[in-house]
Parts: C-alpha cells; sequence; structure tokens
C-alpha cells in the first residue's frame, strides 16, 4: 500500500506566485522530484565512469560516444514546471558536491542573431573563469597540483580558441560576399574541416574544463524554449547535435505538444511549396503521405532527443490527490496550527460569493473543476481567500450585486 505524503503550503511565508525553490513539505510534486532524482543519479553515475574510463586514454584521442542525456519535464502552462526546476537544482548541488550546475537558460533572453550554442560555450567558460583563480589559491602549496591545473588549462585555452574559429554556426554560406572562386573554396573547405571536428573538440571541451573544475559533469538547463517559435528548434538541435557527450546531462521544460510543434513546423520547412504542389499534380502522391512523413518524422526526432524513459509529467492537484497518494494542507497564519484542506477553502470561497453550496452533488462538480485548473490559478485562488476571507484585508464583490 502507497503511504500517503502531506504537502503543507505555508502562504503566511510565501505567496507561490513566483518562482521558489521549494522544500519538501512545500513541494506538491514530491513524487515527480523522487523520479529526476532517481534519473540523474544514474546518468551521473555513467558521467563518474566515463571520466574515470577517459582519463586512461591518450589526452588526445578520448574516445566519445554519442548519448542523448536529456531529462524533460512535461507540463501545461502554470504547472509549476520553473518552481520544480529551480527545486530540483537546488537538490542536485546541494547532494553532489562534483556537478557543475550552470545558469538556467532562457531562450527569451538570447540575442536573436546569436546561435544557442554560442551561449552555452560562454556559460561554461564563465564557470571555469570564476572559478580559476580559487583553484590556483587552493593549489599554491601543492606543486603537481597546480602544474597539474596549468597543463588543463592550456590544453583548455588551445580547445577555446579552435570552437571560437568556427563562427558560421548556422550558416549556409560563409563566404557568400567574396568573389575569388578559390578563395571561396579554400576557406569553405578549412570551414568544412573544422566544423566536421566542432563535436570532438566540443567534448574535449567540456572534459578539460571539468578536469580544471576538478568536477564530473555539467548541468545544463533550458526553461520553456518552447514558447520562443524563432530559437525553440535551433536549441534542440544543439541538443541533437553538440550535448552528447555523457559529461553533460540536460534538464528540460516547457509543453511536449509545442515541442511536437516546433519539430513539425521544422519538418514542413523542408517540402518547398512548389514541389509540393508538383508532386500531388503530375506524380499523382496524396497530400496525406506527406503528413504522415511529418508525423513520423516528429516521433522519430522526440523519440531520440526526448527520450520517453527521461521524460517527467507534472500532474495537476487533483491528479496529485488521486494518483499520486497526496493529501494538500494550506496554512495561511503562522499563529495559527489550523490547516485546512484545499476543499474547505474553495467551498468557504464559493460561499463568500453567494454561490449556493447545498447540494453536494453539484458542489462537488464545481470543486473538481477548481482542483483540475493549473497551479498558478489555483495559488491566485488561495491568495484570494487568504485576503478576502481569512484576513479580509480586501472586500470581495458578491454575484448579483452592483459592484
Amino acid at each position: 500500500m502507497n503511504t500517503l505524503n502531506e504537502v503543507q503550503l505555508l502562504l503566511s511565508e510565501s505567496d507561490f506566485s513566483d518562482a521558489v525553490v521549494c522544500e519538501n513539505k512545500n513541494l506538491i510534486h514530491q513524487v515527480q522530484m523522487k523520479k529526476i532524482l532517481a534519473y540523474f543519479s544514474e546518468l551521473y553515475t555513467r558521467a563518474e565512469k566515463f571520466d574515470k574510463n577517459a582519463f586512461c586514454y591518450n589526452k588526445d584521442d578520448i574516445s566519445r560516444n554519442i548519448v542523448h542525456n536529456t531529462i524533460s519535464i512535461f507540463g501545461n502552462r502554470g504547472a509549476g514546471k520553473t518552481t520544480f526546476l529551480l527545486s530540483a537544482l537546488s537538490r542536485i548541488s546541494g547532494k553532489y558536491s562534483n556537478v557543475a550546475c550552470l545558469k538556467i537558460i532562457d531562450p527569451s533572453i538570447i540575442d536573436c542573431k546569436q546561435h544557442p550554442f554560442i551561449n552555452i560555450i560562454a556559460l561554461i567558460h564563465q564557470y571555469v573563469e570564476e572559478k580559476i583563480n580559487q583553484f590556483v589559491c587552493w593549489n599554491k602549496n601543492n606543486n603537481t597540483d597546480r602544474e597539474l591545473t596549468e597543463e588543463y588549462r592550456k590544453i583548455y585555452k588551445k580547445l577555446l580558441k579552435g570552437l571560437t574559429f568556427i563562427d558560421g554556426i548556422g550558416t549556409e554560406n560563409v563566404y557568400k560576399e567574396w568573389d575569388d572562386e578559390l578563395f571561396i573554396s579554400m576557406q569553405g573547405m578549412e570551414k568544412a574541416e573544422a566544423s566536421n571536428s566542432l563535436i570532438d573538440i566540443f567534448h574535449k571541451y567540456v572534459f578539460y574544463a571539468l578536469r580544471i573544475l576538478n568536477k564530473k559533469c555539467f548541468v545544463i538547463s533550458f526553461d520553456d524554449i518552447d514558447t520562443n517559435f524563432q530559437k525553440g528548434y535551433e536549441i534542440l538541435e544543439v541538443i541533437r547535435k553538440y550535448l552528447t557527450t555523457e559529461q553533460i546531462i540536460t534538464i528540460l521544460t516547457g509543453d511536449l505538444e509545442l515541442y511536437g510543434k516546433l519539430v513539425r513546423k521544422a519538418s514542413w520547412n523542408c517540402f518547398d511549396r512548389d514541389f509540393l504542389k508538383k508532386e500531388c499534380e503530375y506524380a499523382s502522391r496524396d497530400k496525406n503521405e506527406f503528413s504522415n512523413m511529418v508525423n513520423h518524422l516528429e516521433n522519430q526526432y522526440l523519440l531520440k532527443i526526448l527520450k520517453p524513459e527521461l521524460r517527467i509529467h507534472l500532474h495537476t492537484i487533483i491528479e496529485i490527490i488521486k494518483e499520486d497518494n497526496c493529501k494538500i494542507k494550506i496554512s495561511f497564519d503562522n499563529s495559527s496550527e489550523k490547516l485546512y484542506t484545499l476543499e474547505e477553502c474553495y467551498e468557504k470561497l464559493l460561499r463568500h460569493i453567494n454561490l449556493p453550496t447545498n447540494n453536494r452533488r453539484v458542489l462537488s462538480r464545481v470543486l473538481y473543476f477548481m482542483m483540475s485548473l493549473s497551479l498558478r490559478s489555483q495559488i491566485r485562488l488561495l491568495g484570494l481567500y487568504k485576503n478576502c476571507i481569512y484576513n479580509k484585508k480586501v472586500p470581495m464583490f458578491k454575484i448579483g450585486s452592483d459592484g
């Protein structure tokens, strides 16, 4: 039999209107938190094993496996994804001292002309630069450690230079403004050669950055990239192409349906309108055939990048109560030991606006509807209850009144 989990929303300490790190007793998605920590533990073990094995090889010939270690957190708008992500990162950084958690990447603050991959490299470099002086101080009494750290730094800087040389990421023709065909050919071959080795350079760059930091892996988080159609698919492509080392664990939040639309949009762009018209008119191809192709591409792309075994779905409150066997209590006052259930709060709220609550069958349906709303909406309702009924600070209009 499953144990009953109790969540206490202490609205006296926070109104939960903004994304914050929640303690276990205040965390609504406790079952999902256990899942993400279990997933992370498995991926961290792989990163540790990779670090140990890779360092046994020649430093210039580190064996690379292409993997996709992306933990995806799915939920509708207002489901509490950002709060859940912040809480998970807080627990990960507190439990694993050998993990480097980078700042959460928000696509809304990425320059439209800036490629997301450059942004990731900049984040890693900033993290290394902030820590490097501290390592020099820590190792000043140990010549061996200091010399080793300096060796890593030299290789790291060389790899960083190699990454920054490749400045045409995402462009169709970097040299389209040049007229000299020989120059274009020579430079184009150099660029192609550098691009082909970009993944290897980046993986080595990550390896030596972690060696300098004395860490085992980086955690790179993306929050709600599905809402930015201009950058969203680019970031998915960066995850697919470059974040493929076991020393990077990616955490992604968003809505699975929106991610599907991002992939579908990019897939349809592969088919030129004139090509589709000729295929249907002259080759007697069925329109549904192309639709099925896009469906297949969408499914296979998401299966590869966002593996089902690493997906976490954030439930609504009504699902948490029923499926996760959880009981939610609310506190409005530190001085009071009284804890209220959601049903009690919503029933009082309905009475306050003069909605009839005598018919239990109708009331149960209304309460079910209210508890099925997004977490953000329910937090607003509880804030309304706190101000208008519990604290009586703000008068609430009554249905049927002229106010």
